[in-house]
């Protein structure tokens, strides 16, 4: 419910960075870690040197067995 709800929230201010950000930690908590590197991913493209975003990507990532894509975003957190 709460997922859905800011879903909405995100169609309704997609610049809302924030929003993708809370979705993302929604979706990483339910282990919908397809969803959560969606709405990371977003949320960098709005707010790219965003390092604590780099961090949250590579760890959904690892988590979803993505290492390779892990190692890059880590790298992300280690130039900003």
């Amino acid at each position: 419910m709460v997922a859905r709800l800011f879903n909405e929230a995100a169609q309704m201010s997609p610049e809302d960075v924030d929003v993708h950000i809370v979705l993302g930690v929604l979706y990483n908590l339910s282990s919908e870690n397809d969803k959560a590197i969606a709405s990371f991913k977003t949320a960098l493209k709005l707010k790219p040197n965003d390092y604590s975003l780099w961090n949250k990507l590579g760890v959904t990532q690892a988590n979803s067995v993505q290492s390779a894509d892990a190692i890059l975003a880590y790298q992300q957190v280690a130039s900003s």
